[in-house]
């Protein structure tokens, strides 16, 4: 049996919306929604990849991180789509198990095990975006707290729902903005300069002096000769 242990965090971290929203180059208009869903677009794809690759249902777990101003305005920031690979699926139907806990727990363990599930995410192939009476229970059950999402999409009729809270309050789709991540890259630390390249090396001919060295050297080798002979 996988036991899956989550990180209770009874309030949303404190912020500041204009500064939030600048840093994921929000436009101006989700300064205004409540709650603001940021979706990362990275994200965005590996949800949609996922719901696209079967005929059948299918799902999986939102992580992020979830934020509150001073005037009690709610923002999400969906970090990771995470597929429940090892789930019951039919075209129906969609059900957690063992398997698919234990590889949603690796794969969030790989990330950082203490991001926080915000919600969940299954998909409705064919069938348009809505929560079932099965869905409700669920979010009741485990996607309680006011800031938890449930999002449902049909990938081939194009249709997204949300859902709030314990209630499964239907929001509109207005409220999902997403963004592109921005590397933030760090200065390099200045280096020392490099020390100057030594001077070229000048090659010259000298005619001369070349002449006087082979001539001192044939008259080298005729003394040489000569001695040997009176030696001999």
């Amino acid at each position: 049996m996988v036991t899956w242990t989550q990180i209770t965090i009874v309030e949303p971290l404190p912020h500041d919306r204009a500064e939030f929203a600048a840093a994921r180059s929000l436009p101006e208009a989700a300064l205004l929604l409540d709650p603001l869903i940021a979706f990362r677009e990275e994200a965005w794809d590996d949800l949609h990849a996922h719901v696209r690759s079967e005929r059948v249902e299918v799902g999986g777990m939102l992580l992020g991180e979830v934020f509150q101003d001073d005037g009690g305005h709610v923002a999400l920031d969906i970090l990771h789509a995470i597929p429940a690979l090892g789930a019951r699926q039919e075209p129906t139907y969609y059900k957690l198990t063992d398997e698919a806990w234990a590889t949603i727990c690796a794969a969030r363990d790989a990330i950082d095990p203490e991001m926080l599930i915000l919600g969940w995410y299954h998909s409705h192939p064919n069938l348009g975006a809505f929560f079932s009476g099965t869905d409700r229970a669920s979010q009741r059950a485990f996607y309680n707290r006011p800031w938890n999402l449930g999002l449902v999409i049909d990938p081939y009729r194009h249709d997204l729902a949300l859902f709030l809270g314990g209630d499964s309050d239907r929001i509109s789709t207005s409220h999902l903005v997403q963004y592109r991540y921005q590397w933030v890259r760090v200065a390099d630390p200045p280096q020392p300069p490099l020390p100057p390249p030594p001077p070229p090396v000048e090659w010259r001919l000298d005619l001369q002096a070349l002449a006087g060295s082979i001539l001192l050297g044939l008259l080298s080798a005729a003394l040489l000769r000569r001695i040997w002979r009176v030696v001999r």
